[in-house]
């Protein structure tokens, strides 16, 4: 199974909605980095890592949420 990087983050609030969000839309995910912060914060973000065939609904459910994210890369993409 192939995973694609949805978002990164530093913030723990927002890390803890993206958990909460994909784990209840059943998206496949892992994060990669999520406690690394912890131990050195601001030197690596918790990437969200979803699983291809579900990148494009994962995506969906955030621009759906409308939210604004302050430290989060959604992507590179400009139309959050």
């Amino acid at each position: 199974m192939k995973y694609k990087e949805l978002v990164s983050t530093f913030n723990p609030g927002d890390i803890a909605m993206l958990h909460s969000l994909l784990d209840s839309e059943q998206i496949r995910y892992y994060v990669n980095g999520e406690h690394f912060n912890q131990m050195q914060s601001l030197i690596q973000p918790a990437r969200f890592m979803v699983s291809e065939d579900q990148f494009d609904e994962a995506k969906g459910h955030i621009k759906l949420m409308n939210i604004n994210f302050l430290t989060i890369n959604l992507d590179d993409e400009e139309d959050y």
